[in-house]
């Protein structure tokens, strides 16, 4: 019996260290650390057929996007921004943690549907958004851009067709902060790409002439364009966009 009795004790003395680590997360299997797939949609593109999109969610590294083929499941791409200025902090609440979504784009003959992919980095006054187009290139799935592009609340982005001038391209504003109020009057800073070659390059940047209230749509009539910020399409994204 006292053997029976000194087991039941070195089992419980055991279980109760381990739930003691796993309270403490310890031992690494913390559920919160387990991605988790909070947005996905199957798309289809001309070369590489169907895919599974996946925005990823992860409780100690930044959000991610994942796409693989449908049928084997294989990984055929996954993008992630990196801040390189600041690190996830584990005891950031959850209002304050970077998220990513992403939204299906028809894109037009010579680009095949494209996946705009926004990465938001909550903050007080401000938040910042960083996008990426991604699509085929060359048969394979890949990032369009050079690197992402950085918004603020008070600016936008646009994919689509933007003028004669310009073709089907990707038109982005975002406010400088100068002078007075954050949401006063401000200039803009306007960036243009057009596609070329399977991949979108910067046509042109510049400051607008005048300064703009609201989120700086009206800045691009100074370059003929007129465009919405498809973040309102994007419905979590647009809850920090305002």
């Amino acid at each position: 019996m006292r053997n029976h009795k000194q087991k039941t004790n070195n089992l419980l003395n055991t279980l109760l260290i381990v739930v003691s680590f796993l309270s403490c997360g310890m031992l690494g299997g913390n559920a919160q650390a387990q991605p988790i797939c909070v947005e996905s949609k199957t798309i289809e593109f001309p070369t590489v057929g169907k895919v599974i999109v996946c925005a990823l969610e992860e409780f100690d590294a930044y959000p991610s996007l994942t796409i693989s083929n449908q049928k084997t499941a294989e990984l055929l791409l996954r993008y992630s921004m990196i801040d390189s200025d600041r690190k996830i902090i584990k005891d950031d609440p959850e209002d304050l943690r970077p998220f990513i979504r992403f939204l299906e784009l028809p894109g037009n003959k010579n680009t095949g549907p494209l996946i705009l992919a926004i990465t938001v980095t909550p903050g007080g006054s401000d938040s910042g958004f960083s996008a990426m187009l991604i699509g085929e290139s060359n048969g394979k799935l890949a990032k369009l851009i050079p690197k992402e592009i950085e918004i603020s609340v008070q600016g936008g982005i646009f994919v689509g067709n933007l003028n004669s001038q310009f073709g089907y391209g990707i038109v982005a504003w975002t406010f400088l902060w100068d002078s007075g109020a954050h949401y006063s009057l401000h200039p803009y800073e306007v960036e243009i790409y057009s596609v070329a070659g399977g991949k979108f390059r910067r046509r042109r940047k510049f400051t607008s002439k005048h300064k703009y209230h609201g989120n700086g749509a009206e800045a691009l009539r100074e370059v003929r364009i007129t465009a919405h910020d498809l973040r309102e399409e994007m419905p979590k994204v647009r809850e920090y966009a305002q």
